[in-house]
Parts: structure tokens; C-alpha cells; sequence
């Protein structure tokens, strides 16, 4: 079966990467020249708009922030700002300070968001445009008046290795993202479309999608399989996931073959992208990137 080698190959490379880890801990710098940062955590508030809709600055938009428990000690942190970071059309990057002097004291506070102010700030003349994207990340300014930037030109955002720490109920998030959108119509995902399969070298097929409910499709024929996948719309933030489905509960030696996806919505050009995990109770097959296009 096609995967089979996927599979091989996945376990493969673990064991060579595993192997070839050495013990040495020598550092290849000086110590003494390491720098103790803190790592901020910033995420939107729940029930809060989670994209810009094209055309309007309308919108509620708040953030919060936090320190994760793994950083530990943070009493060198003085403040911290909010970054705007703006990408346009052309994929021009502008980034400005649009909160500043933000104390530990302030952190369980909401922090509101003028999307009309931002834009200003970003030079631009214009309303938001689909295609264009707000994200909101953070600086951390110390008490001895080094910043620990949230992004940069030279390395993009910050602090993505604790990407994989708990923060309560959900991951360490290093920023927010606000895409400008056209509004999310759940009947234009309904009817044919066509499928680019990455986790079969970029082919091609049809499937079907029905509307299960406002906010939620069923594909038929995905990975060229009959059993219904279902897909869960998030109007919020015009994202997708796909829960945790079984195609074939037999997979030669393996058992349970499955797919879980999460990705996002293009509401102006009637396209969906995810990425995700196909599974068997042994094991992964690794992570595969799927498109959808609708007729």
C-alpha cells in the first residue's frame, strides 16, 4: 500500500537522527554572553473577531497576555508592548508599536484593539483588502533597557521553540493573527470540487461536499474513500479542522488508518488548505498538506 513506505522511511530517520545526537555540551558561544529574556504569551480573547472583514475596521478585537509557568521568574521584566506586523498585497512587511507600557500588573486585563488606528499607523491610505494580514505579537522590554523582540525582519517571530507549551487549556501562542477576509458563506463549499493530495505526490480527484449544518461539511471521496469526513468551520477565525477520522479500520499489517486535519478558509476564492497527520495505532505516516478547490 502507498504509505507503507512513508512509514518505513518516517521510523528511519528517527533512529538515524537519534543515533548521530552527540553528547557534546560545549556551546558555540560564550556563555557569559547569553542573555535571559522572558517569553510572552498572547492570545485572543474568546468571542472576539478573529479576522478583518474586507472593506471594514469595524469589529471587536482584544487580546491578552500572560507569562507561561515554564518561564519561571520574570521579575526583570519592566513591560511589554503590543507589535503590529502588516503584511500588504505585495507581501510588504510594516510592523509598529500599537500599545505601549504595558505593566505585569495590566496582564489580566483585556487590551482593546482599533483596527481603524492600526491601519493608520501602517501608512496605509485605504481600507483592508482581502489577501492583507494583522498579526499582534510582543516585545519584552527588561528592566536593564534590553528589548527581547516578538519579530524581526531577520528571523520573523520570536520564541517559536515553546510553541509546544501548555498555557491552561491550549498552546503557547507567540502572536495573533487577523486576516483580511470576504465574508464566510457555507454554501459556497457545497457541490464538486477538486482535491490536490500532498500525501499522494500532489494528485488529483473529486469529492463532494454537503452541508451537515451551518458551520460544519461532509467530504465524500476524500482520499478517494467513501467514508464521510466531516469539516468543522470556525466563522470566528475562518479556520477548519477535521476531527480524528477512521478510513480504513484494516490497513494491511496496521490498524485503524486515520486522518485529523486543521487549516484555513478562503472565502474569496472558494478554497480550503489543511495539513495533517494521517495515523495507525502503531504509528504516524507523517504529516501531509491537502487543498481543496471548489468547481
Amino acid at each position: 500500500m502507498k504509505y507503507f513506505n512513508i512509514f518505513r522511511s518516517y521510523i528511519i530517520v528517527a533512529l538515524v537522527m537519534l543515533f548521530a545526537t552527540g553528547c557534546d555540551r560545549d556551546l558555540p558561544y560564550p556563555i557569559d554572553d547569553v542573555k535571559k529574556g522572558v517569553v510572552v504569551d498572547i492570545y485572543r480573547v474568546a468571542d472576539t473577531d478573529g479576522v478583518i472583514e474586507d472593506g471594514d475596521v469595524n469589529g471587536t478585537y482584544k487580546v491578552k497576555i500572560s507569562i507561561p509557568w515554564q518561564q519561571g521568574d520574570y521579575s526583570h521584566l519592566d513591560y511589554v508592548q503590543l507589535v503590529g506586523v502588516f503584511t500588504d498585497l505585495d507581501k510588504k512587511v510594516t510592523t509598529k508599536i500599537v500599545k505601549d507600557n504595558i505593566k505585569p500588573s495590566d496582564f489580566e486585563n483585556e487590551i482593546s484593539l482599533d483596527m481603524g488606528e492600526m491601519y493608520q499607523l501602517f501608512g496605509t491610505t485605504g481600507l483592508p483588502q482581502s489577501g492583507e494580514l494583522v498579526q499582534i505579537t510582543t516585545n519584552a522590554v527588561l528592566k536593564d533597557g534590553y528589548v527581547v523582540y516578538g519579530w524581526t525582519p531577520e528571523t520573523g517571530f520570536n520564541n517559536n521553540a515553546q510553541a509546544g507549551w501548555e498555557v491552561g487549556d491550549r498552546k503557547y501562542s507567540v502572536r495573533v493573527r487577523y486576516p483580511v477576509v470576504c465574508p464566510l458563506i457555507i454554501d459556497d463549499f457545497v457541490g464538486k470540487a477538486t482535491v490536490i493530495d500532498g500525501s499522494d505526490d500532489g494528485a488529483e480527484y473529486q469529492i463532494t461536499t454537503t452541508k451537515a449544518s451551518d458551520t460544519e461539511l461532509i467530504m465524500i471521496g476524500f482520499l478517494e474513500d467513501d467514508v464521510p469526513v466531516h469539516i468543522k468551520f470556525d466563522p470566528a477565525t475562518h479556520t477548519l479542522s477535521i476531527p480524528k477520522t477512521i478510513i480504513y479500520p484494516v490497513y494491511g499489517p496496521y490498524s485503524n488508518f486515520a486522518v485529523a486535519a486543521s487549516g484555513d478558509i478562503d472565502a474569496c476564492n472558494r478554497k480550503l488548505e489543511f495539513v495533517g497527520p494521517l495515523t495507525v495505532d502503531q504509528g504516524s505516516f507523517g504529516s501531509f498538506k491537502w487543498e481543496i478547490s471548489m468547481d
